[in-house]
């Protein structure tokens, strides 16, 4: 225990060493000392030994594991720089940068400040809507297919245990004679297994032949969850095996790909650095070039995300934006290397959404991660943009959660009204609980919106003793759920919904895990789960869905010391002055920032 008391203490102790030392000293050189200090920690913060104490550390606070060195190099990127250390933590030099924390309320203002009058009654979108349903004329639609979540298996074994007592099973080298669950041919429910190669292949015919898409969707989460067995390597030939057997499927069909990666596409999970990227994906993404123009390739190669117009569309622009959710993720510990708007994604996004509305194009977003289980300053940056350009947005597509659901966006009028839909897909794994599927939109082609939503899949038991999947529409959003369309009035009206009527939470909750009779175990949804439904659907981010549901406090340090320390050194956001002397020419960007 000294040692990890030592290893985690000793940035501490380095800089009271400095301010002690020096404290009968000049300001000039308290400075100049704590910097000295400083960038000596920072030369040696991924030394073996210092390694090793964080990784006992985290091992203390029961943390993820396999992210020592991504910490450590997380802080040699911003914390741990003598400028940043000196000036802004202890606060011993002052003729250096000035670090000015920006105000949340100024951002969200400076956001909507042009926001276009016609937006201003927060309807626009469920104005479109009743249109649509007013018209008597047939309406030509378009097949959006989203493939999420597939976490696929490439080391499954059938016949093997299921339980066998490991953190993961279901694999050759997991056998140890003991269990009482066998592995079925298309993956097996109530453990932690993913589903084998045959399982998405199944679904990749399904998603042609009978579904017969024009645009696919691909919203990432590739991997198995096999934590300490996973490398690199293997991220990366996953990557390569599932974005080849879905260019086989569709390119000759002339389908249109767009693609987002997940944060188990990474490795380590979750790991996105903003000056190098992550190498697991970058190695793995030879195929999703095949999807891009050439202008966007170095782009998605450096920072994760791109945009692309949809082609099938030919008298307007719309365009699909793959937003990278690692520049948000908080158990990315990358986060903290930067001051604000990590990765630049929300000045990308809002580029993006200015152009298209000049030209009155339309934006479908596509991204991995939800905005609750981002950073809270990100988060509500997000959804103010969702609120200046929801004119401009017509679909806004999820992965990641493994349930079927849908979450309002709303603006920032003083009423929280609704003004957008955003769609999450459960997807093809098998991990934790819920039956594989496919998620079909069926879209309004003038409008670009969504007019219905499907939801395939199949029954696993009866799938592995027949020994053939029978795909079947297990929910049909509008017809199931009684919903008048897809509009944001609409899905705040079953909300209100949900708070009054179980019968339809218990069936919503069923049909957010694909559940079948005896397939898997699904608990009654109780008061708390009835709760946690609403709240997640009618809140934008971390700290209105705690507040939704009684929390006293937003963080968790007892039970999730690290991520909540991450959470609480990313808010606020900081703007970085420069001294004039240090200022060059520079228009700055769209928060007003100078630049990470």
């Amino acid at each position: 225990m000294r040692k990890v008391l030592l290893g985690v203490l000793s940035i501490v102790g380095i800089a009271q060493a400095a301010s002690y030392e020096s404290i009968a000293r000049p300001d000039s050189l308290r400075c100049s000392t704590c910097k000295t200090v400083v960038q000596a920690a920072n030369d040696h913060i991924k030394d073996e030994g210092v390694l090793k104490a964080i990784d006992m550390f985290f091992q203390a606070l029961n943390a993820q594991s396999q992210t020592p060195y991504t910490f450590a190099d997380s802080l040699s990127q911003l914390i741990l720089t003598p400028d940043y250390f000196c000036g802004k933590i202890v606060k011993l030099c002052e003729n250096g940068p000035e670090y000015k924390e920006i105000d949340s309320t100024d951002a969200i203002r400076k956001i909507l400040k042009n926001k276009q009058p016609h937006m201003q009654n927060n309807d626009y979108i469920d104005t479109i809507y009743k249109q649509i349903g007013e018209d008597p004329k047939p309406r030509k639609t378009l097949k959006f297919v989203q493939i999420a979540d597939p976490h696929v298996d490439f080391w499954y074994q059938e016949d093997v245990f299921a339980d066998c007592g490991y953190g993961y099973c279901c694999r050759q080298q997991t056998q140890t004679g003991k269990g009482s669950i066998l592995t079925g041919k298309f993956g097996t429910l109530n453990v932690g297994c993913d589903p084998p190669r045959a399982t998405f292949e199944e679904a990749l015919k399904f998603i042609k032949e009978e579904i017969k898409p024009d645009v696919l969707l691909w919203t990432g989460d590739n991997s198995p969850h096999d934590g300490p067995m996973s490398s690199e390597e293997r991220i990366t030939y996953t990557l390569n095996q599932t974005s080849q057997m879905i260019d086989n499927a569709f390119s000759p069909d002339n389908v249109e790909i767009f693609a987002t990666y997940g944060n188990h596409d990474a490795f380590p999970a979750n790991q996105w650095n903003f000056k190098t990227g992550n190498k697991a994906i970058q190695d793995g993404i030879d195929t999703y070039f095949k999807w891009m123009n050439k202008d966007q390739r170095e782009r998605f190669f450096k920072t994760g995300y791109y945009s692309q117009n949809v082609e099938a569309i030919k008298d307007r622009e719309v365009r699909v934006i793959s937003i990278n959710t690692g520049s948000c993720d908080i158990i990315n510990k990358y986060l903290f290397s930067v001051l604000s708007d990590p990765n630049d994604q929300l000045q990308f996004l809002v580029s993006e959404l200015e152009h298209l509305e000049k030209v009155n194009g339309y934006a479908i977003l596509i991204q991995h991660i939800n905005p609750s289980q981002c950073s809270i300053p990100y988060a509500i940056r997000y959804q103010a943009i969702l609120d200046r350009y929801q004119h401009v947005i017509r679909m806004n597509i999820f992965g990641h959660l493994h349930s079927d659901r849908i979450e309002l966006s709303k603006a920032y009028d003083g009423q929280q009204s609704a003004i957008g839909v955003m769609h999450f897909c459960g997807g093809m794994t098998t991990w934790s609980q819920g039956s594989p599927s496919v998620c079909v939109y069926e879209v309004d082609e003038e409008t670009m919106l969504p007019v219905n939503r499907y939801t395939y899949s199949f029954d696993m038991q009866k799938a592995n003793k027949e020994g053939k999947i029978s795909w079947n529409l297990r929910t049909n959003w509008i017809k199931d759920l009684k919903m008048k369309d897809l509009s944001p009035s609409s899905v705040s009206e079953f909300a209100l919904r949900l708070t009054q009527d179980k019968k339809l939470v218990q069936d919503y909750n069923k049909r957010q895990y694909r559940y079948y009779e005896g397939t898997f175990q699904l608990s009654e949804c109780d008061l708390y789960c009835q709760r946690d439904i609403y709240c997640f659907i009618v809140t934008q981010n971390l700290q209105e869905q705690s507040h939704c549901l009684g929390k006293e406090t937003v963080f968790d340090l007892k039970n999730d010391f690290l991520n909540s320390l991450i959470q609480i050194i990313q808010d606020p956001w900081v703007e970085i002055i420069k001294p004039k002397k240090m200022i060059k020419k520079n228009k700055g960007n769209f928060f007003g920032l100078e630049g990470n």
